[in-house]
C-alpha cells in the first residue's frame, strides 16, 4: 500500500479536479493505496471545498498539520495552541502592519481585521474572545501583511517572543500561519500513519510553496515541487509537473 498526500491549493487547486485526475485517482484507490489532501486551510473550509469539487480523500490534514481528520472529516487529533501564545502571535503581528488574521479550530474559523489597538486588547489564558465569539481552543493563527520583508521579520519577533513554542510557517509570500513548534505539514502526515495503524510501502507529497517544503523536502516521503510552484521551492526541491503525473508514474 502506498500514500498519496498532497497540499491543495496552488497543487491540486491549479490543474484543477478534472475527470482525468479523478480517474487517476480511483485507480490509485482501487488498487489499494490512499490518498488525502494535507492543507493550510481550516477543517471546515477544505471540507467545504473537497464537497464542492466532488473530491474523495481517505484523510485530510488540516491547519498545516495540526489537525488530523478521517476522509469524511472526523478529528482524529488535534495540536493547541496555548490561547496566550495566540494573543502574543496577533499583537507581535501587529507591530509589523499585519492586515487581516485569521484564527482556526476544529469547529470553524474567523477571520477579522487586525487594528494593533484592537488586538492589543484581547485576553489570554484559556480563550481568545472575540465579540461575542470565544475560540477555547486554536490550531493556528494566519496573518497576512503587506510585504515579505514584514512577514519575515514578525515571525521571528512570534518565535522569540513565545520562546520558540510558536513557528511560522509561510503559505505566501505575505502570509504567516503559526502553529505549534512540533507542527508541520510532514508531522501531520506521521501522526495519521501511526493513528491509522498502517505502514506504507513508499509516501508522495506535492506541494508548491514555502509551508510545503517539511512534507517535500522529508527523507521519509518521496516529495516533489509542481511545475507552478513558488521558485524558492522549486530551487531546492524536486519537480514534477503536476499530481495528476505523479499518480499515472507511481501506480
Amino acid at each position: 500500500m502506498k500514500l498519496y498526500a498532497t497540499d491543495y491549493d496552488g497543487t491540486v487547486s491549479h490543474g484543477g479536479v478534472t475527470p482525468g485526475l479523478l480517474e487517476a485517482l480511483a485507480a490509485w484507490r482501487r488498487a489499494g493505496n490512499r490518498f488525502g489532501i494535507v492543507t493550510g486551510r481550516p477543517v471546515a473550509s477544505m471540507l467545504s471545498e473537497l464537497h464542492r469539487v466532488r473530491l474523495p480523500v481517505d484523510f485530510l490534514i488540516a491547519d498545516n498539520g495540526s489537525t488530523v481528520c478521517s476522509g469524511d472529516g472526523k478529528v482524529l487529533m488535534s495540536t493547541w495552541v496555548d490561547g496566550r501564545d495566540a494573543v502574543t502571535a496577533l499583537t507581535v503581528s501587529a507591530r509589523f502592519g499585519c492586515c487581516v488574521s485569521r484564527l482556526s479550530n476544529t469547529d470553524g474559523y474567523m477571520m477579522m481585521a487586525a487594528p494593533p489597538e484592537d488586538i492589543a486588547a484581547l485576553p489570554g489564558g484559556e480563550g481568545v474572545a472575540l465579540g461575542m465569539t470565544v475560540m477555547r481552543h486554536v490550531s493556528e493563527i494566519c496573518v497576512v501583511f503587506d510585504s515579505s520583508d514584514e512577514r519575515v521579520a514578525a515571525r521571528e519577533a512570534v518565535k522569540k517572543e513565545t520562546e520558540g513554542r510558536l513557528h511560522g510557517l509561510a503559505s505566501g509570500p505575505y502570509v504567516n500561519d503559526f502553529v505549534a513548534s512540533d507542527t508541520d505539514k510532514a508531522e501531520g502526515i506521521r501522526r495519521f500513519i501511526r493513528i491509522a495503524g498502517i505502514t506504507p510501502e513508499k509516501v508522495y507529497t506535492t506541494g508548491d510553496a514555502l509551508n510545503d517544503l517539511a512534507m517535500i523536502n522529508d527523507p521519509e516521503f518521496e516529495g516533489y515541487c509542481v511545475e507552478n510552484g513558488m521558485e524558492e521551492v522549486k530551487a531546492v526541491s524536486k519537480v514534477i509537473k503536476s499530481p495528476l503525473e505523479l499518480l499515472r508514474s507511481a501506480l
